[in-house]
Order: structure tokens, then sequence, then C-alpha cells
């Protein structure tokens, strides 16, 4: 796992996982913004998941600007295959971390990557009660001063760690590979999703131009079309000419459960996000991996 702390001309940020699908993109669109100053490079902490309080603790005592700071946590929280256990535990660190950023370190805005599937579902898994549980404590503690971004099926291509990540890009690797994709699903089930590409350098604008990191309270990002699986391998289908193998596996109710991004309540914003396209251009910029 990994932190940075950017310092930028009007406020500094401390990400929390950025190193990970969502969190990497994000780090990425902010240095690209006017939100960095390129004179004073980012500072990185390579660290456990176990030890992100400690090490964020550290990075914040190392600061040396009066600058506002805004921290954006980024950091995974397993899927809805998440035991019990797991998910207590988390919630317990999240909370005690948040308790003691309060009285130690003054924040303009604590930012939540949470998600809208957890929220869209009606099995309350261990996965969907954490998130709830991380989302009311961001809320009690910092009030006005919060956003939760509640995002859909990511989906894409980590630059730095070489991987494709979400179904989509799983597909995708697994295609240019010739092997088969697991699924966890029935081909019926539905979902939300979206390209974190597309979406990274949106959340990263400056208020005044539509720029979703200066709001605060409750943000539900959604493409603008859910679909089945059935539907996503369509899809590919007419981007590049093949049709994904698909393997399915033993599901859980959590796994077959349809996910409908209406269902949840909260200001809602849609981003037109074809899949197809995505898909052509990542299709023909690995093309010659097929010929390996």
């Amino acid at each position: 796992m990994e932190s940075t702390l950017l310092s930028g001309p009007s406020r500094d940020w401390l990400i929390v996982g950025s190193n990970g699908a969502i969190g990497s993109e994000l780090t990425k669109a902010l240095l690209r913004s006017r939100c960095f100053d390129a004179s004073l490079p980012p500072v990185v902490r390579v660290h456990s998941h176990d030890t992100y309080a400690e090490t964020n603790f550290d990075l914040l005592n190392s600061r040396t600007s009066s600058r506002p700071l805004r921290l954006l946590f980024c950091a995974g929280k397993g899927g809805f295959s998440l035991p019990q256990q797991s998910a207590e535990l988390q919630h317990d660190v999240f909370n005690a971390f948040c308790r003691r950023l309060v009285p130690s370190f003054h924040l303009e805005k604590f930012i939540y990557i949470s998600s809208l599937g957890a929220h869209c579902s009606e099995l309350r898994a261990p996965y969907s009660q954490l998130i709830a549980a991380n989302e009311q404590t961001v809320c009690s503690i910092f009030k006005g001063s919060s956003l939760i971004l509640r995002l859909p099926s990511m989906y894409g291509y980590n630059e730095r760690s070489h991987r494709h990540h979400g179904l989509i890009g799983v597909i995708l690797q697994n295609l240019r590979l010739r092997r088969p994709t697991g699924i966890y699903a029935r081909l019926e089930t539905r979902r939300n999703y979206l390209s974190i590409h597309r979406l990274a350098p949106l959340l990263v604008r400056r208020q005044g131009e539509g720029g979703f990191l200066d709001q605060n309270g409750f943000l539900n990002i959604q493409s603008s079309i859910s679909l089945s699986i059935f539907d996503v391998c369509t899809h590919f289908f007419r981007a590049v000419k093949q049709r994904p193998v698909l393997k399915l596996m033993p599901h859980s109710l959590v796994d077959e459960e349809h996910h409908y991004a209406n269902a949840i309540k909260g200001a809602r914003f849609i981003v037109f996000d074809p899949i197809g396209e995505w898909v052509s251009m990542q299709w023909n910029r690995c093309s010659p991996l097929l010929a390996s």
C-alpha cells in the first residue's frame, strides 16, 4: 500500500491508497492539474495495509506549510466476499484513524471513496456493512467538511502496475491471452460499469469548472446505463469482433443480485461511458500481444 502527500499552490493533498486502481488515477489527475506545484515533488511512503494510520500521521507531521489540507481516502476495502471479522477490524481501524485526525490536524475536507454497488445491494453483506459504517463515521466526525463519492464498478488499466482491473479490464486481458474469464454471477446479473480513466479528470477539475472534489455531502456517480454480463460481452463483440469466453463459477446471493444505481438516494451525476470505445482503444494499443 502507498500514501502520497502533494503540495499545491492553494492547498495540500494527502492520498491514502495512491497506488490502487482508483487512487493512482486520481493522484495522476491531480499531478496533471493546476492543483499541484511542480516545484514541490510528491512525498511517497510505502507501507502495509495495517500501518496506514501511523504512516499517514507521520506524513502529516512532516508538513512545513500552513496551506489548507484535503485528505482523499482511496484505500482498498475488499469485495463482496469480505469476511465479517475482517470487515469489523477494518472499520475499527478506520474509525480510530478518523477520530485521531480531528484533534491533531485541521482538515479542510475529508473525501471518502465509497461504493455505489454496496448501497444498491438489498443483502446486508459484510462489505456493504463496512462501507455504510465508514460513511457514517466520516459524516459524524467531519460533518460539513466531508464528501462521500459513491462509485460504481470501476474498470481500467493501471499504468503503474501494468494490470487491468475491474470486470471489463479482466475480460479484455483474458481475451488477449486467449483464456476464459471466471464469472461469479449469472449472465443476467446487472451492474453499473464506469472507466476510472474517463472519471478521474472530471473529479479534479476546479470549482467553477464542475469539479466534484469541491462539493460536500454525498454524490453518486454512475454511467448512463446498467449492463448485464451478457450485454458486456456484446459490447466486446461489436468493438473487436471477438466474443469473450466466460467460465461460470459458483456464486452467492450477493454475486447474482442486480445493482440498480437509481435505487440509491442522494445527488447523482451521470457519465456517458461507451464500453466499446475503451475496449477498442485498449485492444489496438496492446494488439502486439496477440502475436505472442
